[in-house]
């Protein structure tokens, strides 16, 4: 958003009738008319007030945390982002990006990128990082591809035992066994060839890596026939002969059991800095120390980890092959231990989508992050399409709306008045526009977590299909700043029908923690917003003081209630009622009374999420205020500002065909103006009709 230069307040005498002392009633005359800015015309809003989800921060799968001046002096009094840096390092690297108000971010450099020699080869997602203070240390977590010792990839762990069996079999083979190896060969020089065929056909984003590891693959079973050929015309069949044909039994006679067109083995790396910026090293351990060897080929969790180092039985017995480990997310719960949540695939399911939500504990308060993971602690938390993990009947199936097989990209809140662990997680693949945010409560960080229905809550924030806007807000974190707490999330301007999502980008959006009507406590997010909203951070010097007034309203409906005008939340939805809107029966005064005057510089007026609920244009806004004349008195008066249209341009998709048109939830009427210090304020909307009022937000000191 572009920054707007300051906003002139003109204060004109029209009527000199009327000086107000405290909050007039309705219909009082006012004496002056406050010169105003509401977005309309060329210039963005003041960017001192506000900030907008306008997708100019390119990036994915965003990790933020707040780095104070207490905890570093040099780099502290900022935000840090982490994210999947497709922009900048084409996922061969992370980037490291710092902010002072979450929307306005600097790229700051490489913050890690694979040494010589790394497992991680590619495909570096999701990055993560936490602070221990004990150490002093930044602990980065991410995946990558890349890894196996084998340097094959296959799709489940019976394919890899499969494979190990063959490869032990060829290593077994003497020079007088090559002549009846022929066969094996032709078979499986056979399948490369099917593979390479289904590669271009089915798989359009990998097709170049999968045909060219096929077609190196087929120039190796070329050469090996020549060689073949000369031994059969009286070559001599020597141990480098032997060496070859090993080598090119083993990756053909496997290519069936591999996954050629996509490399689905991701596992889990750690890299530590000493500063928020970097440079994290790659976490490497002699087992000097009594923990693993982990050398710079190896990860800091490989997939096999979970099954060869998973000793206990009944954890082994109950826990499904883990073939990927993606979107770790570290956690640090209220006693101190430390736990990592991450989206697995198993060999259950036959293919890559990341099905299931893990966890594994890593240590105690005491222990650093790169200490040996519990591997017996490992357990599944969600079941996909369904509400816990060990019920699959009909009538334990959740209510979301699934587009593909992915549960992914944990994150774990705990709420402390409810004593309950909120376990946040995105559905949907990340390119289509149905991608969101779940969520599931359980009672402990290894659960067990119970998934909340769409019509309670579950959603902490989505989209509609109705939506042209934006998609897709999906891979998520939390970060607090002060008493707020706030959402970073992907998401993508789509303004395709058919459901697929463009350019990814960072949003941010205030969430509160609310009451459902099971009574249980959940996250809802204001978001995904399209308005502008108050600006977040250090050098934020307004915020929302409309919840500090008292609030009285004419016109209120029948059923509804003059508090949800300044509870804080703004109705996004459609199919959830957890959150509602003011609703009036066709006209309304709304009058906030602080009290006291308060300095104030905007208030914005959140129209219904249903186009036929909304208002528009707000007719007046009152303003009860005082001031200081050059002679020192003290003024008290009454100033407003009438006839704000609603911007329905803004706000409304015209859809051509599909749908019909629709409202675009979030949309506000926004005025700013320069700062006064005011009692009270009124706002008047005369629809004609009933109409909803989503929020009241008030700028102010």
């Amino acid at each position: 958003m572009k920054g707007k230069k300051w906003i002139a307040l003109v204060l004109s005498v029209l009527l000199c009738c009327g000086i107000a002392a405290g909050c007039n009633d309705k219909g009082v005359e006012t004496a002056y008319k406050l010169t105003y800015y509401d977005g309309s015309g060329e210039a963005d809003f003041d960017a001192a007030l506000f900030y907008q989800n306008e997708l100019t921060m390119k990036g994915a799968d965003p990790s933020i945390i707040w780095v104070s001046e207490e905890q570093d002096a040099v780099n502290g009094g900022y935000f840090y982002m982490y994210p999947t840096s497709d922009y900048d390092y084409g996922t061969n690297a992370f980037a490291v990006y710092r902010s002072k108000d979450l929307h306005n971010w600097v790229n700051m450099g490489c913050a890690y990128r694979p040494p010589q020699g790394s497992w991680a080869k590619t495909r570096l997602y999701a990055p993560e990082c936490v602070y221990d203070a004990t150490t002093g240390k930044y602990y980065l977590f991410f995946s990558a591809a890349g890894y196996d010792r084998d340097n094959l990839y296959f799709d489940s762990v019976a394919a890899i035992r499969e494979y190990r069996s063959v490869r032990d079999t060829v290593n077994a083979l003497n020079v007088s066994e090559l002549d009846g190896l022929q066969t094996e060969i032709e078979n499986a020089r056979t399948a490369f060839a099917d593979a390479e065929g289904s590669i271009t056909v089915n798989d359009k984003a990998y097709s170049a890596a999968g045909v060219a590891r096929v077609k190196s693959a087929l120039g190796t079973y070329d050469i090996l026939m020549a060689q073949i050929k000369d031994m059969n015309e009286g070559a001599a069949k020597n141990d480098r002969t032997l060496a070859a044909v090993k080598a090119c039994v083993i990756g053909l006679r496997t290519a069936h059991l591999e996954q050629m067109y996509y490399n689905n083995d991701y596992s889990i790396g750690l890299a530590i800095a000493d500063s928020p910026m970097g440079p994290f090293v790659q976490y490497t351990n002699a087992a000097d120390n009594g923990l693993r060897k982990i050398d710079i080929g190896t990860p800091f969790i490989a997939t096999e980890d979970f099954r060869e180092r998973t000793t206990d039985e009944t954890a082994k017995a109950g826990l499904l092959d883990i073939m990927t480990a993606i979107d770790v997310h570290p956690f640090v719960d209220k006693d101190g231990n430390k736990y990592l949540y991450y989206s697995a695939t198993t060999d259950e399911e036959q293919n890559t989508a990341q099905h299931y939500i893990y966890a594994t504990k890593i240590g105690g308060a005491q222990d650093p992050w790169n200490s040996d993971p519990d591997f017996n602690t490992t357990t599944r938390l969600t079941q996909y399409r369904y509400k816990t993990v060990d019920d699959d009947s009909r009538a334990n199936r959740s209510d979301y709306i699934y587009n593909d097989d992915i549960e992914e990209a944990p994150f774990v809140y705990y709420d402390e008045t409810s004593g309950k662990y909120i376990l946040t997680f995105s559905i949907n693949g990340c390119f289509d526009k149905t991608y969101a945010v779940a969520q599931a409560i359980g009672d402990s960080p290894l659960g067990p977590f119970t998934k909340i229905d769409r019509k309670h809550g579950g959603m902490v924030i989505s989209t509609d299909a109705t939506w042209d806007h934006v998609g897709g807000p999906g891979h998520h974190c939390f970060v607090r700043y002060g008493d707020k707490l706030y959402i970073a999330y992907q998401g993508s301007w789509n303004p395709n029908p058919e459901g697929k999502t463009t350019q990814r980008g960072v949003c941010v959006d205030e969430v509160h923690v609310i009451t459902n009507d099971d009574g249980q406590r959940v996250l809802y997010a204001n978001g995904p917003s399209l308005a502008p909203m108050p600006k977040i951070g250090p050098d934020a010097e307004y915020r929302n003081i409309a919840g500090e007034a008292t609030v009285s309203a004419t016109g209120v409906a029948d059923g509804s209630d003059k508090a949800l005008l300044t509870d804080g939340l703004i109705p996004y939805a459609r199919d959830e009622s957890i959150v509602k809107a003011f609703r009036s029966s066709g006209s309304t005064t709304v009058t906030l009374d602080f009290g006291e005057y308060r300095t104030v510089r905007a208030v914005q007026i959140f129209n219904g999420k249903d186009l036929g609920d909304v208002f528009e244009k707000v007719d007046r806004i009152e303003f009860d205020f005082t001031y200081t004349k050059e002679d020192g008195e003290t003024v008290e008066d009454t100033a407003y500002i009438q006839d704000v249209l609603f911007d329905a341009d803004r706000y409304t998709t015209h859809w051509d065909g599909k749908f019909a048109d629709t409202v675009r939830p979030g949309g506000s009427v926004t005025v700013e103006f320069a700062e006064r210090k005011v009692k009270c304020i009124r706002i008047t909307i005369n629809a004609g009709r009933a109409f909803d009022v989503s929020e009241i937000f008030v700028l102010g000191k």
